[in-house]
């Protein structure tokens, strides 16, 4: 199942991350390139970098991070944040050693800025709930404060009670125990589903393709990473202004709220209101 999955995922990354990617494994050519550019490096002088033992660990970490990012392996966007903090240091090194330029501080600054640019365009792309949902480790199981009850399950077939634990305009993550997989029935990567559910009192009935199926770990609980499609514009408005309240209500201090507190939103079925417990 994980070669079909993965195969599934590559389907939805963009033409811009598998530039990224390819760009990440060319770092070696195109680094000098750019220390050239930037610094005001003589091109005599950038081939010394080829003689740096850090240029080469950069350049590894940066290679298998962007095979990874082509690939969409789960452990790629940690190993590109590791690349691109070595890429950090590496530039205050050519700074310190190689720069002929004017104004190292504004060239130092702007070269962070473009590894900040970088990991904030990265994490767009990847940090999305059907394929790295923000479920922190410490709260992947029954105490995450945000509870977003769903029904799941194919088109016109009996669907499940499961629970949304990351929520965005293009997709989401269904916690879902063993017995509501098992009342699915088989379920695999690229299946379509139907999921009815209520955002603050707006219902919402909408469908999507599975991305990734989990039977749970360290990181994640068993679930399933769902993308959305035929999602009207009203409908990604809502979905995307909900996602970033219940997140916000999600980082609310807890010294405020007391510990445990809760957001438990109503079912799509039921008629109780949204409540904090």
């Amino acid at each position: 199942m994980s070669s079909i999955i993965v195969r599934v995922v590559k389907e939805y990354t963009s033409g811009f991350l598998r530039f990224i990617a390819v760009s990440l494994m060319g770092f070696p050519l195109l680094y000098p390139l750019s220390v050239a550019i930037l610094f005001d490096t003589p091109f005599g002088e950038v081939f010394a970098l080829y003689g740096s033992p850090f240029f080469y660990l950069a350049s590894f970490w940066m290679i298998v991070s962007g095979w990874g990012l082509w690939e969409m392996k789960r452990w790629a966007w940690y190993v590109f944040l590791v690349a691109m903090s070595l890429v950090a240091g590496l530039n205050i090194s050519v700074v310190i050693n190689y720069s002929h330029t004017q104004h190292p501080f504004f060239a130092t600054l702007s070269s962070l800025f473009a590894v900040l640019l970088n990991i904030y365009l990265v994490a767009r792309e990847v940090r999305v709930p059907y394929f790295l949902p923000r479920i922190p480790w410490w709260k992947a199981e029954s105490d995450f404060r945000v509870e977003l009850p769903v029904r799941v399950g194919r088109p016109h077939d009996t669907l499940v009670l499961g629970q949304i634990m990351d929520l965005s305009h293009s997709g989401c993550f269904i916690r879902l125990n063993q017995e509501e997989i098992e009342g699915l029935g088989p379920i695999d990567a690229e299946d379509e589903v139907m999921m009815k559910f209520q955002l603050f009192g707006e219902p919402l009935e909408v469908k999507g393709n599975i991305v990734w199926v989990t039977q749970g770990g360290v990181t994640h609980p068993r679930g399933l990473g769902v993308k959305f499609y035929g999602v009207s514009k009203s409908e990604k408005n809502l979905l995307s202004i909900s996602s970033k309240r219940l997140r916000k209500i999600a980082n609310a201090d807890e010294d405020t709220h007391g510990e445990g507190f809760k957001v438990r939103l109503k079912d799509a079925n039921s008629e109780g209101e949204d409540h904090l417990e």
